[in-house]
């Protein structure tokens, strides 16, 4: 059963988790490896051009940009486990965030504007995000 990222209510949050250590170190090297902008800085592996902040308000501007009411939750994370005999490369885990995408724009949630998602270590679970209403992460 996949476990849920503590709780938070702003999108940073969520990211300071994801790209932070984890609840028992199990975040080992946390970085993109798929985002719709293929040239969009890393904040783990490029600070000085994308930091945790920048790439939230990122995510979030669609959901800004809306003229009508927000979301109150728009970005869905899901854990993901490889229980496969080897570390996948990042661009089999860019596969398997698409699949995740798609897979939940297909069960009725609206297509994502934003997606980015991020390779878990050995044995431990790549989180990703299709959003019920604009972000993935």
């Amino acid at each position: 059963m996949p476990k849920k990222a503590p709780g938070g209510s702003e999108t940073v949050e969520l990211l300071e988790y994801l790209f932070g250590p984890g609840e028992r170190d199990e975040h080992t090297d946390p970085h993109l490896i798929v985002a719709w902008d293929p040239d969009l800085p890393c904040p783990a592996r490029d600070p000085d051009r994308m930091t945790l902040t920048g790439l939230a308000l990122l995510l979030d501007a669609p959901v800004e940009a809306l003229r009508g009411p927000r979301p109150a939750e728009h970005v869905w994370h899901v854990s993901v486990r490889n229980h496969g005999d080897r570390t996948l490369s990042d661009a089999e885990w860019s596969e398997v965030a698409a699949a995740m995408v798609h897979a939940a724009a297909t069960s009725r949630r609206p297509s994502p504007a934003r997606t980015a998602a991020t390779p878990a270590s050995a044995g431990a679970s790549p989180p990703c995000t299709p959003p019920p209403a604009s972000s993935v992460i």
